[in-house]
């Protein structure tokens, strides 16, 4: 708890430094000890349970959320091209409700697959139930393609370390 607390505390602490671009004694240990204080604050808060498992929420590998990042923007740069391309074009555009069912076992990944959805330009998560069935809205064919395929769900499963066997998608 105390390792979670130091490196919660360090991220805000640097997240503040960079924000407020103040490098005075004085800003740098009241945005030390806010930092600090805001970390002892909101870690009970960052504990999820699920079943007779707890998550942690940031708690996943920052090399992987760095090469998962890199990917994602990826996506949707070449997902804004396609939705770019089906309005010009008024032929490609055909909205859809897509469906499927994607059982993390860790919550923090089911948030990170509904953020990367919505990120991702034309497709938006309309529904989640509780059994983890996801109801997507498909702007373009190729959109619900890419959402029925499970490329992302499947980087999202490798980012937070849950195996295949874990990922019924």
């Amino acid at each position: 708890m105390a390792k979670r607390w130091i490196c919660t505390s360090a991220l805000l602490f640097f997240l503040w430094l960079i924000l407020s671009g103040r490098f005075e004694a004085k800003f740098i240990i009241s945005g030390a000890v806010c930092s600090m204080v805001v970390a002892f604050i909101c870690l009970p808060i960052m504990k999820v349970r699920r079943g007779e498992r707890s998550y942690f929420v940031m708690l996943v590998n920052p090399l992987r959320l760095f090469l998962y990042l890199l990917w994602l923007i990826k996506e949707i740069f070449f997902s804004a091209i396609d939705v770019c391309r089906a309005i010009l074009s008024n032929k490609h555009i055909s909205p859809q409700l897509v469906r499927f069912r994607c059982g993390f076992e860790n919550p923090s990944a089911t948030v990170m697959l509904i953020n990367s959805i919505i990120l991702t330009p034309g497709t938006v998560t309309v529904d989640v139930s509780d059994d983890d069935e996801f109801l997507v809205h498909a702007l373009t064919d190729g959109a619900a393609e890419g959402l029925l395929q499970g490329e992302m769900m499947r980087k999202i499963a490798w980012l937070y370390g849950e195996d295949r066997k874990g990922v019924k998608c």
